[in-house]
């Protein structure tokens, strides 16, 4: 009897206890919303914890598009990020391997406002083996043409961004690389 209290008593935290996260990952969650006709799949996500480099509300909640190839989804194609007030458009075409496994992330990306004035942009500039890769970036004055601010980051192969280095100037729209596809 003692040992089915127990067990009853031990499922009772486990539904109310809160989630553990395994390092490196957040708690989220992915929804399907439709398959468009061009075969890139929209789903919802919804981060319940904060990515390093996010300052926004939670839940952090934004549209991404994707195309999963193969009949297992081996390779996953992100085409954008859709934040509601910007959208990250990441590079089909320039894409860089990741040494030793044959997967590849997005080479590089380019940051549109709802009505498609570029706000930023940045590349993939190393791979660092194991460990993830650096990223340059660019952000545009409102005009859409003028650099403003120049940094470099890191982000792990985990896709969230872990350090950043200003290299000039200072950023007006807050951070917009916060997360990069990687196939995770």
């Amino acid at each position: 009897m003692r040992s089915t209290t127990i067990g009853i008593a031990m499922l009772l935290f486990a539904a109310f206890a809160p989630p553990q996260v395994p390092e490196g990952d957040l708690l989220s969650d992915e929804e399907l919303i439709r398959f468009k006709p061009d075969g890139i799949a929209e789903y919802r996500v919804t981060f319940y914890q904060a990515p390093p480099f996010y300052k926004g509300s939670l839940p952090l909640k934004y549209v991404v598009g994707k195309r999963q190839i193969g009949s297992m989804a081996a390779l996953v194609i992100t085409y954008w990020h859709d934040y509601g007030g910007f959208r990250n458009t990441f590079s089909s075409r320039a894409r860089t391997a990741i040494p030793g496994i044959g997967a590849e992330i997005p080479g590089s990306a380019r940051t549109t406002s709802p009505a498609g004035l570029l706000l930023a942009e940045a590349f993939v500039t190393r791979v660092i083996y194991g460990e993830g890769f650096e990223t340059e970036e660019i952000h545009y004055a409102s005009d859409g043409h003028t650099p403003i601010f120049r940094g470099r980051s890191f982000i792990g192969f985990n896709g969230f961004k872990s350090r950043e280095t200003i290299l000039e100037g200072k950023k007006r729209g807050g951070d917009f690389y916060f997360l990069w596809p990687t196939g995770h």
